[in-house]
């Protein structure tokens, strides 16, 4: 049967969420070994559970810590300037979408950048080009919410994406603290990049008035028919088969989630179905374990044009697309008619267990992730379903929170 291409949806707006208690931070630290003496160390506040695992930064935090020279033997020092630098790595290509740059120090100036902290009492004085000893300077650079990239003449502001991995196909998005002490005209200097990862942390919007009360009381969350306010309904579909080898049977199937279509991860997410069909033995074996409900990830990526030229990123491949299969709901018949009467019909509620390890979707240049609950053909024993293996029924996209 012919696919129905995905539901043009309004998707809504994303608040904050704040925690009144603030959590507790530690320190990291990065280390520049010379002649097994920590020369460069770098200092990184952030959220993570502990100093040996990797940095977490949260949306719209400050990286803050400080930086510390440790000089044996004297040595000409022309700067020391802090970044934040956050890329997009494919195998032809890395795309750099953010950069944030602080100077630290200078022989000219010999201390902070004016719009950083001043100078701590351990700073190199101005105009001294040859350091020796300890020095050392503070930091403090806060994240912003997006970026502002040129686009088509002119420019377009995206959320900052949150870090991720693809191994499978060498995608990654990487964030890191990057720290460069520039010596001598002929010198290659210091360089050390700290890795860090950086966290969406909102949450949805508040569901339905009917949702809400029915969570408060303990109660089982109203359907699409009683709170018709509170669930995304997908126009019905309907799936064709053999049963049996022996009879054509056609199955209408109707899809609803709850809205607002943005559900937080490792939490539960109701699915409500509904399957009709005018043969009741069809449905009696269909609604057992044929169902093939499953939550998709699909990452896109398209081919390099002129809208990218004025960013000088390098040159893309051909256009890509993926989709994985993440997650499986699981359904229980609450309500039907048997026999054979004119239409019979079953009611499935179903939940679906949003893993906690998901990586909320997000848009950024020409790189795509987005997430979708599809229904799949039916596959049971004794039913031939007429679309092919694996072809997609509908599917209802919908986001995690950012």
């Amino acid at each position: 049967m012919p696919n129905i291409p995905d539901a043009d949806l309004e998707l809504p707006a994303y608040s904050a969420h704040v925690n009144p208690r603030a959590d507790p931070q530690v320190a990291h630290s990065f280390r520049l070994m010379k002649d097994n003496h920590p020369t460069l160390t770098v200092v990184l506040s952030s959220r993570a559970e502990t100093a040996d695992s990797t940095p977490v930064l949260n949306q719209m935090q400050t990286l803050a810590g400080t930086i510390t020279l440790d000089l044996s033997e004297g040595l000409h020092v022309r700067s020391v300037t802090v970044e934040v630098i956050g890329e997009i790595r494919k195998v032809y290509a890395i795309h750099r979408f953010l950069t944030m740059r602080r100077e630290l120090y200078t022989v000219e100036t010999g201390g902070h950048h004016e719009s950083l902290p001043t100078e701590t009492a351990d700073s190199p004085p101005r105009g001294k080009a040859r350091l020796t000893g300890r020095h050392s300077w503070s930091y403090s650079l806060k994240l912003p919410k997006g970026v502002s990239i040129p686009w088509d003449g002119g420019s377009r502001n995206f959320r900052l994406p949150p870090t991720f991995a693809d191994t499978r196909n060498s995608f990654t998005i990487d964030y890191h603290l990057l720290v460069r002490v520039k010596t001598g005209f002929l010198s290659s200097g210091y360089r050390l990049a700290c890795p860090f990862l950086y966290v969406l942390r909102q949450k949805p919007s508040l569901p339905s008035l009917l949702h809400q009360i029915a969570k408060l009381q303990g109660l089982a969350i109203p359907g699409p028919e009683e709170d018709s306010d509170g669930w995304r309904t997908l126009p019905s579909v309907e799936m064709t088969g053999m049963l049996f080898s022996s009879r054509l049977v056609a199955v209408t199937c109707k899809l609803s989630i709850p809205l607002p279509l943005c559900y937080t991860r490792g939490t539960t997410v109701p699915i409500h179905l509904v399957l009709k069909s005018t043969d009741g033995q069809a449905l009696d074996l269909l609604c057992s374990h044929a169902l093939r409900v499953v939550l998709i990830r699909t990452i896109s990526y398209t081919e390099r044009d002129a809208k990218y030229a004025a960013i000088g990123v390098g040159v893309y491949g051909p256009e890509e697309s993926h989709a994985d299969e993440m997650a499986f709901p699981q359904f229980t018949v609450v309500s039907g008619e048997g026999g054979n009467p004119a239409t019979s019909s079953r009611v499935l509620r179903g939940t679906l267990a949003v893993p906690e390890d998901l990586v909320p979707g997000f848009r950024i240049l020409n790189y795509t992730i987005e997430y979708s609950i599809a229904i799949y053909p039916f596959e049971a024993a004794g039913f031939s379903p007429s679309a092919p293996r694996g072809n997609l029924s509908f599917s209802l996209t919908f986001r995690l929170p950012r």
